[in-house]
Parts: structure tokens; C-alpha cells; sequence
């Protein structure tokens, strides 16, 4: 979504996607973190607190970075978001 509002650009460098602010900003991509950018176009909490928030799967509380790396597709994620949030 964030690419289709002009947040983010897609590009693809040796066979690798990467997406980065379209406003110039540096974003660290082992940071776990959202870019400042696409947390303020999403309208999410500029709090250090809120950098990996809870959601609740599978009957226990896990942050996103571990949802993610269970391998939960995107869109499932986006719900969690849509629905916790």
C-alpha cells in the first residue's frame, strides 16, 4: 500500500526487491523497524514503545517481527494490524 501512495519505491537489484522512502530518508533494513516515513503516512505511533507491538495469534500475545518470521503471509498480517491496532 505504501508503494501504491508513493511512500515506498520498488526496485529490484540483482534479483533482490528492495523498498526505500521515496522522501530521501535513510531506512535500516536490519533494524526490524518501520521508516519514519511510512510510520507517519500510516498513521502510527511515533513511540519507541510502539516499535514491534504485540498482537494476539494463536491465543498468545507475539510482536510483529515474530508473527513475520513464522512465516504468516502479509495479508494476514495487515489483518492482525486492521484488527489490533
Amino acid at each position: 500500500m505504501a508503494v501504491e501512495a508513493g511512500i515506498l519505491e520498488r526496485r529490484v537489484v540483482s534479483r533482490v526487491v528492495e523498498y526505500r522512502p521515496t522522501d530521501g530518508s535513510i531506512a535500516s533494513w536490519q533494524s526490524k523497524v518501520l521508516p519514519r516515513v511510512v510510520v507517519a503516512w500510516a498513521g502510527l505511533p511515533d513511540d519507541p514503545a510502539y516499535k514491534d507491538p504485540p498482537v494476539e495469534w494463536h491465543m498468545m500475545q507475539d510482536s510483529l517481527a515474530q508473527v513475520n518470521d513464522s512465516g504468516v503471509s502479509f495479508l494476514k498480517i495487515a489483518d492482525l494490524i486492521d484488527d489490533q491496532l
